[in-house]
């Protein structure tokens, strides 16, 4: 992921696309979160007033991380008040439910919502390679899906945490 946050690659299995611009406010935060372990697939920045959507944003990420990751993060996030965090498969850490919730909110008030999706199931289709998707799936499979949001509008102070929580 850091080739495609450097602009070494345009695409990746879960983006098929360049960097959004909104990922330059945190880019440096995301590279900082791949090196830590923490590899980061979907993400955007908290947005007081977002002149592109035209309303407000909350932050939140989602990404790869190993099983022992996941604990540190957890602990670390169950004591926030102001965060929400979800791992798959089948384990939820976060007492607010639904798994969906908003997280853009345009100038009429529309909510536009996000949650935890499979993503590395739709990774993996990505590749073409019998060799190569065995490898990636072993990879891939051993690995604990975490969304983490922060839960108000147009803060920014998630990606130091993460990084608190895996130090």
């Amino acid at each position: 992921m850091l080739s495609y946050l450097k602009g070494d690659i345009e695409l990746t299995p879960w983006h098929l696309a360049p960097l959004m611009p909104e990922s330059k406010e945190i880019l440096t935060s995301l590279e900082k979160l791949n090196q830590a372990g923490f590899v980061t697939y979907n993400s955007q920045p908290g947005e007081a007033y977002s002149i592109t959507r035209n309303g407000r944003q909350k932050a939140y990420v989602d990404g790869l991380v190993t099983s022992e990751n996941a604990e540190h993060l957890v602990e670390h996030f169950s004591a926030l008040g102001q965060y929400r965090i979800f791992t798959k498969p089948n384990t939820d850490f976060s007492p607010n439910r639904p798994y969906t919730y908003p997280v853009t909110q345009d100038s009429f008030g529309r909510n536009f919502t996000h949650g935890p999706s499979n993503k590395v199931a739709n990774a993996i289709e990505f590749f073409d390679s019998d060799e190569f998707l065995e490898d990636a799936w072993s990879l891939l499979s051993s690995l604990v899906t975490v969304n983490i949001t922060d839960t108000r509008w147009g803060k920014n102070e998630l990606w130091n945490e993460i990084l608190v929580a895996l130090a």
